[in-house]
């Protein structure tokens, strides 16, 4: 992952230095929050607002989440007892006891480690190029997520510090723009006539609204450019899976040495292997025609 780190003016001290950045937009009276994570093509508000923290600030006033962390291991451990318990069990105990335990904890540890890890590895989306999509899905491989956590620990606890640290400046910047727009609001609203340098400020908080609807709206546009490309891939690479189901399917049916099975527990006889197939592939150009048609609007 290509971490993204900036120079600017700590929101927090002022001072000019390496920052982390965090995106907050409004929520509620005077109150802001954290911008949600939407995935590798982040959704743009016009609303938003991005502010910056160094490690200092950071460190000194934000939060370490101790909590994800937690879950984050005692999942993996959980997922290393599933494996270890059913072995010593088994040799203890007959029938399948041992692996009933085994599967339960093991699910139970999957699900913990998955939900904490992906949580942690949102937290440094403002300071990534690809906002941390590949590594929050690679969260749902066991252990290989526990792996990229720990690679990205520093700078998880580092984004996580400066998120917290934020929140307090994010809910006085908030309050500040609402206090802007009622004055403007009372003075347009007034009746008087303005002075030059009412009218000034009414025209400057007037231009600033235009251009954040102007980027906010380019921002979509390459967004809405991104998903068409996105689905016109994925519309591509579902069609070569599916072909390369069919040739492996296609291959172990030939050798009669074995069958395709269906979530590892229901064999296919070839008949209903052949029209799953089609099913995928008629899905798959389907899709494929859509996003051609998509991307050519």
């Amino acid at each position: 992952m290509n971490e993204y780190r900036i120079t600017r003016n700590c929101s927090i001290c002022n001072q000019e230095k390496e920052c982390s950045a965090a995106v907050f937009v409004p929520a509620g009276e005077n109150k802001a929050k954290t911008k949600s994570y939407t995935g590798a093509v982040d959704t743009t508000f016009a609303n938003e607002f991005t502010l910056y923290a160094c490690d200092d600030c950071g460190a000194e006033k934000g939060k370490i989440p101790t909590k994800c962390w937690f879950f984050a291991l005692l999942g993996n451990l959980m997922l290393i007892l599933a494996i270890v318990l059913p072995i010593v069990l088994g040799s203890q105990t007959k029938g399948d006891s041992p692996i009933f335990i085994g599967l339960s904890l093991g699910m139970v540890g999957w699900i913990i480690a998955m939900i904490a890890g992906c949580i942690l590895m949102a937290k440094t989306r403002f300071n990534s190029h690809n906002n941390a999509y590949g590594a929050v899905v690679a969260q749902m491989v066991p252990y290989v997520g526990l792996i990229l956590l720990l690679k990205n620990r520093k700078r998880i606890n580092r984004c996580a510090c400066a998120t917290t640290a934020l929140k307090p400046i994010a809910d006085e910047y908030q309050q500040k723009e609402k206090q802007k727009d009622e004055e403007i609001t009372r003075l347009v609203e007034s009746g008087k006539e303005l002075t030059e340098e009412e009218q000034q400020r009414v025209d400057e908080r007037a231009r600033e609204k235009e251009i954040a609807e102007q980027q906010a709206e380019y921002a979509r546009e390459a967004q809405q450019e991104q998903v068409k490309k996105n689905n016109l891939r994925g519309a591509i690479f579902g069609i070569i899976f599916t072909v390369l189901i069919a040739i492996w399917g296609a291959t172990v049916y030939g050798s009669g040495r074995g069958v395709m099975t269906l979530f590892h527990t229901i064999e296919l006889s070839p008949t209903a292997f052949a029209i799953i197939i089609v099913v995928l592939i008629v899905w798959d150009i389907l899709s494929l025609v859509k996003a051609i048609k998509d991307r050519n609007r």
